[in-house]
This record gives structure tokens, sequence and C-alpha cells, in this order.
């Protein structure tokens, strides 16, 4: 994701996803951000087509790891034992998400 004004990223998924990128709560709400290098105000204006090949690749992840591991192991082992890797799934399944909406978002110069 490119800075319209600086042609230089506008941040970094750190920043994506610690910060407030440089704009209110509310702004970032709203899908506002700071360029990191030039300070423009950027807004999110759409996400490119690839965004929901993504989700659906890990849509399709998701029941092939829940076929494969998790239902043998909940029928061996019962749904208490098997509850910290759901757990761990559902955390490295969101993080995938996020980094799939901050790498294929599009901004646009406010």
């Amino acid at each position: 994701m490119q800075c319209p004004s600086c042609d230089q990223p506008a941040n970094t998924f750190f920043r994506f996803v610690f910060t407030r990128e440089g704009v209110t709560i509310s702004e970032g709400l709203k899908g506002y951000l700071r360029c990191q290098h030039c300070g423009t105000l950027l807004r999110i204006a759409r996400f490119r087509k690839q965004v929901w090949y993504f989700v659906a690749a890990l849509a399709i992840a998701f029941f092939i790891f829940f076929g494969i591991v998790l239902k043998p192991l909940i029928a061996e082992v019962g749904v208490r034992a098997t509850m910290w890797w759901w757990i761990g799934f559902v955390l490295v399944w969101v993080s995938f998400f996020v980094f799939g909406l901050w790498k294929y978002r599009v901004v646009e110069k406010v």
C-alpha cells in the first residue's frame, strides 16, 4: 500500500496493529490514517479483490484443519482437552485475517 503523495509505504504492519496510525479513534474507525513518511491524511478507499481469495483460502484451511486434526482429536480425548488447540488456531486465523486486511487495502488522499 503506497502513499499517493510521496510514493512510500503508508505504514507498516506493526503500526497498523498496535497504534492508531496518527489519527483519533473516531477517524480511525471511519477508515482514515496518516502516512508515516509525509503525514498526509489518507482514507481506505477499498480492498483489492485478492482479499476475498485470501479469506476463502483461510476458510478452506479452517475446514481442512478441523476435519483432519481437530475432529479426530476431539473424538479421541474430548472437547475440554482440545480447547487450547481451538484457542491457538483461532488466534492464528485472526492474525492472518488482519494481515490480509492490511496487505490488500487501497488508500486515497483525502
